[in-house]
C-alpha cells in the first residue's frame, strides 16, 4: 500500500518467467535465433528421392520438406516460425 512495486520477480533480476535471465534473441527451439532465418523460401520444395536400398523396382520419393538436404536438421514447427518471422504466412486456402 503504497510502496512502489518492484521492478523484477521474486526480488532477483529481471527475469524470464522461467528463472533465468531473457535472451535478446532466442529461439522458441531452444537454441539462439541466427540473424537471417532462411525459412522454406530458398530453396523452394521439391520431393526428396528415397535414398534407402530395397528390393523394389519402384521409385519412392520423400514428401515432407523435412526430408530435403537444405531442412533436414529443423522441425515442421522451426520452419513455421522462420516463415512467420519472414512475414510469410502461407497461402491460407
Amino acid at each position: 500500500f503504497g510502496a512502489a512495486a518492484p521492478s523484477t520477480t521474486f526480488g532477483g533480476a529481471a527475469a524470464s518467467p522461467f528463472g533465468g535471465a531473457s535472451p535478446a534473441a532466442a529461439s522458441p527451439f531452444g537454441g539462439a535465433q541466427t540473424a537471417a532465418a532462411p525459412g522454406t523460401g530458398a530453396p523452394p520444395y521439391a520431393a526428396t528421392p528415397d535414398t534407402t536400398v530395397d528390393n523394389s523396382k519402384h521409385r519412392q520419393v520423400l514428401l515432407p520438406i523435412t526430408a530435403m538436404p537444405p531442412y533436414a536438421g529443423k522441425s515442421f514447427e522451426e520452419l513455421r516460425v522462420e516463415d512467420y518471422q519472414q512475414g510469410n504466412k502461407g497461402r491460407g486456402g
